[in-house]
């Protein structure tokens, strides 16, 4: 069930309004398990409302709960971080990220973290960009709503996911190889699908492709 809330309402310079939505889950309607607040902001930043797949994916999460049980969680291009936040919620070790160069996307993260009493890691990660620091993560579950706003991003995000199941540290690939493969994969993608944009995408970081949804 997901619900809107007209709290902490406010008009910034530019007309933008920031309301918290309350989204709650659970088995049985009348008696949620927990409701996840989201700070929103309806403004052109994308990363600072709830968009439907996020509802989607964490609705998924929750209902396969069981399945997911202790696995350590990383979300891309988190935004408000419904998925992410309903991981948590269920005791999973969760890592959220989004575009490092949103900073205000990543104050928001944190501070619907800190709402929702929530100990996350919240990252920047640019999609496309060599990063070291994300070899650590070691993620068991990848996660990702609405992640594809533009076609062109899903050559930068699978080098990112690349990145952070270790590709490169198991098969020696270097930059060179790695611009080869993406060209492979580039059309690949072009005769296979149509140009249409990812709406979830949720990775077992053993190989696994769970669930992927088109729109």
């Amino acid at each position: 069930m997901d619900t809107e809330d007209g709290a902490d309402s406010g008009s910034s310079s530019g007309g933008n309004m920031t309301t918290v939505s309350q989204h709650t889950f659970g088995d049985k309607f009348d008696k949620p398990a927990f409701t996840i607040s989201i700070i929103e902001n309806m403004k052109e930043e994308y990363g600072l409302f709830v968009w439907p797949c996020s509802v989607i994916l964490a609705e998924y999460v929750w209902q396969q709960r069981l399945q997911f049980s202790g696995v350590s969680v990383l979300e891309l291009g988190a935004g408000t971080c419904l998925p992410g936040l309903v991981a948590a919620k269920l005791g999973l070790d969760v890592t959220l990220t989004d575009d490092s160069n949103k900073l205000e996307v990543l104050d928001n993260m944190r501070r619907v973290c800190d709402l929702n009493h929530l100990n996350c890691k919240v990252l920047g990660l640019t999609w496309g960009v060599w990063d070291e620091s994300i070899f650590t993560l070691k993620p068991k579950l990848i996660l990702g709503a609405d992640a594809l706003v533009y076609f062109f991003l899903a050559l930068y995000l699978l080098y990112s996911m690349m990145q952070v199941v270790n590709y490169f540290c198991c098969y020696g690939f270097d930059l060179y190889d790695y611009m080869i493969f993406m060209i492979i994969i580039f059309f690949l993608f072009l005769s296979l699908l149509l140009p249409c944009l990812v709406s979830v995408i949720l990775y077992d970081a053993s190989g696994k492709l769970l669930l992927l949804l088109w729109f």
